[in-house]
């Protein structure tokens, strides 16, 4: 890269983006993918198609942790989000009033954007469905390492202690529940 410019950030959807775009310093490089990007960006740089890619789905829930670190105000919190944010979510967050403000404040933002996703948190986040779901999802999944079966834990483990929480699950309930999601020939020994 030449000395004086600043670096390009590419992204197999979007044009090259010039770091200086988003009007505030570039969030520091603190997971271990930025830094192995920032290594062997040099390369990547004139080879894109071979480099690898960081596709989110959804922004990072870190962006304010990071962006406090960077020492960032709340415009360029907001900035940061819609930036990692996926192109379609990014275009409708650029839209919200909390955004466009001149004094926008974080917190405002947070929560129009989870309005924007109703049952994104609280008592109706997950349903007992939610859970049979994954059940039947896992159960049909021949599960052949401890790598997959512990994926289908943390994610059980995170619908079903949700559900308890809310006394819409008991403990035994989920038990049985995570028993049925195993395999059958996974079950028979247990």
């Amino acid at each position: 890269m030449p000395t004086g410019r600043q670096p390009i950030l590419y992204h197999p959807q979007v044009p090259a983006m010039h770091v200086q775009s988003l009007g505030h310093p570039p969030l520091p490089l603190i997971c271990p993918t930025a830094r192995l990007l920032h290594h062997t960006s040099q390369s990547w740089l004139h080879n894109p198609q071979h480099s690898p890619q960081w596709l989110p789905l959804s922004p990072c829930p870190y962006v304010g942790i990071l962006a406090d670190q960077a020492q960032l105000d709340n415009a360029g919190k907001i900035c940061a989000a819609i930036h990692y944010a996926a192109l379609d979510k990014a275009e409708l967050w650029e839209t919200l009033d909390s955004a466009t403000t001149v004094l926008a404040v974080w917190a405002d933002f947070i929560t129009a954007v989870k309005q924007l996703y109703p049952g994104c948190e609280g008592a109706d986040r997950y349903y007992r469905s939610d859970l049979h779901n994954l059940v039947q999802e896992y159960w049909v999944k021949p599960m052949k390492n401890r790598e997959e079966l512990g994926k289908y834990h943390r994610k059980f483990q995170k619908v079903a202690g949700h559900l308890i929480s809310m006394a819409k699950l008991s403990v035994n309930e989920q038990d049985l529940l995570f028993l049925d999601g195993l395999p059958h020939a996974l079950a028979a020994p247990v």
